[in-house]
C-alpha cells in the first residue's frame, strides 16, 4: 500500500469510529514562528487570523501529513458545503 493510500484509510477509518477525535485534531493548529517551516516548499502551514497587524502562522496534523506527499497527492478533509461539518477525506 502506497503512503497515500496508507494515511488515507487510517484518516478514514478513525473518522468512521472516532469522528469527534479526528475532527478535533484535524481543527487544531500550534503556533509556528520559524518563517523556515512556514516557507517550507512542502509543508502546508496556514496564516492565522491576527491581532495588532503582525502575522501568525499555525501548523495542523492534516499539513504535516500532507508534507510528506507530493503535492499532487495531497489528502484534502471535505466538508458539508451548509453545516461546515467534516465528512472525510479524499
Amino acid at each position: 500500500m502506497q503512503t497515500r493510500d496508507r494515511l488515507l484509510y487510517h484518516l478514514n477509518f478513525v473518522f468512521e469510529h472516532a469522528p469527534e477525535g479526528l475532527e478535533s485534531l484535524i481543527e487544531h493548529r500550534v503556533p509556528i514562528t520559524s518563517m523556515e517551516v512556514v516557507n517550507h516548499p512542502l509543508i502546508v502551514v496556514m496564516q492565522e487570523a491576527s491581532e495588532g497587524g503582525e502575522a501568525s502562522y499555525g501548523l495542523g496534523m492534516l499539513g504535516f501529513l500532507n508534507s510528506m506527499l507530493d503535492p499532487e497527492d495531497r489528502i484534502v478533509a471535505e466538508y458539508d458545503d451548509d453545516s461546515g461539518a467534516l465528512l472525510g477525506f479524499k
